[in-house]
């Protein structure tokens, strides 16, 4: 009986002291891993703040005497990665070209790892860095920041921003996001209307064909053309569309621009529209009839909006 219970005392006081053991060996690995990160930010691994926003100046310095000074100190924010990207999303703000452009550089270098940074710049109180986030996320293709990108559509006012957040929806969006780019289709600014043409074209789906032929009647060339490109990108299923609002408009420009995209898109259907406007009365539906017929391959209108693997 008592030998029973000095062997169970014998095994309680090993495990206890197993126990401490193992309690030790973690809180001095959890010390050396603490003096390690210090020590690696005082010295040669992860740089501070400071340190980020010193580089961040030798890179944007172009001159001459400083070409080694600035190639360096752009390789090693680089190499440093998102880090460098959450301190300086800030810098976005600035006015200065030089500065925009080095860091519009290191971000794509940096890549897609970048994006929940840019995501916190969405919220900024500077509109130029609210764009210019906007803007990096679709560069990047960041997909993974979509809902951030469709909540600052729901709640942006400022017509520099909204362009920019329409332009990255258009690349990392899909089917689902063509309605909510749709809704800006008559916005007062020509930006806004503009990139939503562009826009639906990106997304390439027929969902969009209804609002892209509305937008060919837009008071401006510049809405139109990309109107009419992005009905060019999305194809056949633009054809019903393109005849029906020809049947119903009587904006000569407007038709000249449908009958650009049906030549580019091509198809019998097609082929018998741009005979029947061949044959008009009227000289200058004639005129886009054969300006469209020349131009029957559209490589000219798909090149601007061609799609990038979204």
């Amino acid at each position: 009986m008592y030998k029973i219970i000095d062997l169970n005392l014998n095994k309680l006081n090993m495990q206890r002291t197993s126990h401490w053991s193992f309690f030790v060996i973690v809180t001095a690995l959890v010390l050396l891993m603490t003096s390690g990160m210090t020590l690696a930010q005082e010295g040669d691994g992860i740089p501070s703040d400071e340190e980020i926003l010193e580089l961040f100046e030798d890179a944007s310095d172009w001159s001459t005497k400083n070409a080694e000074a600035k190639k360096t100190a752009t390789e090693r924010l680089i190499a440093i990665g998102p880090h460098s990207v959450d301190v300086l999303v800030d810098e976005l703000a600035t006015k200065d070209v030089i500065k925009r452009v080095t860091l519009y550089d290191i971000v794509k270098k940096i890549g897609i790892d970048s994006w929940p940074h840019l995501v916190r710049g969405l919220k900024s109180e500077s509109s130029n860095t609210r764009y210019r986030c906007a803007d990096l996320i679709g560069e990047i293709d960041a997909k993974d920041a979509k809902p951030a990108i469709v909540e600052l559509l729901a709640i942006e006012k400022d017509a520099k921003v909204l362009p920019f957040a329409i332009k990255s929806l258009g690349r990392i969006g899909s089917t689902d996001d063509v309605e909510l780019i749709a809704n800006f289709r008559n916005h007062d600014v020509e930006s806004v209307r503009r990139n939503t043409a562009s826009a639906l074209g990106k997304i390439g789906d027929s969902a969009g064909v209804g609002y892209l032929v509305e937008m060919l009647e837009d008071d401006l060339f510049s809405v139109r053309y990309p109107a009419m490109a992005a009905l060019i990108v999305i194809g056949d299923s633009s054809v019903d569309s393109l005849i029906s609002f020809l049947d119903t408009t009587q904006n000569k420009k407007s038709i000249g621009l449908a009958l650009e995209a049906l030549a580019a898109i091509g198809g019998d259907r097609s082929a018998k529209i741009l005979i029947n406007y061949l044959e008009s009365v009227d000289e200058q539906l004639h005129t886009y009839a054969e300006i469209a017929g020349k131009r029957s391959d559209g490589q000219e209108y798909i090149k601007p909006i061609k799609k990038t693997g979204n």
